[in-house]
């Protein structure tokens, strides 16, 4: 829970609500999505995904651009100020971790370690 603390006070700091880091995390996963794929994702609607992303848009932590091949579609990515928030947020999630994990003996962690290496064929990307 102090994770989720850490996070949720990060976000404050920058007016960030879970739903706008959710859409920040699904870009930094697969960038240059559509607002058509985000809501999908997400298991928003359409028009509440546009919502979220115009406001993304506005404070900086996205950018639309035109499909390479196909002038109608618009794709979404992230800019230099949101990969920074993905960024920001990683470290408070290893950082907590750490702090959670460093009284734990080495065996224990390489066990941990070992088991999740185990875990990962069965770890979709999207699950993540």
């Amino acid at each position: 829970m102090t994770v989720i603390a850490d996070v949720l006070e990060a976000l404050q700091d920058h007016d960030m609500s879970m739903s706008r880091f959710a859409v920040l995390h699904l870009l930094d996963v697969s960038e240059g999505m559509t607002i058509t794929t985000v809501a999908a994702r997400l298991k928003l609607s359409i028009g509440s995904a546009s919502q979220l992303i115009d406001r993304l848009e506005i404070d900086r932590f996205v950018m639309r651009q035109d499909d390479d091949y196909d002038r109608r579609i618009r794709r979404i990515w992230l800019t230099d100020q949101g990969a920074h928030m993905i960024s920001r947020m990683k470290k408070i999630r290893l950082r907590r971790m750490s702090s959670l994990l460093q009284n734990t003996p080495p065996h224990i962690i390489e066990q941990l370690c070992a088991t999740m290496h185990l875990m990962i064929p069965y770890l979709s990307k999207d699950s993540l």
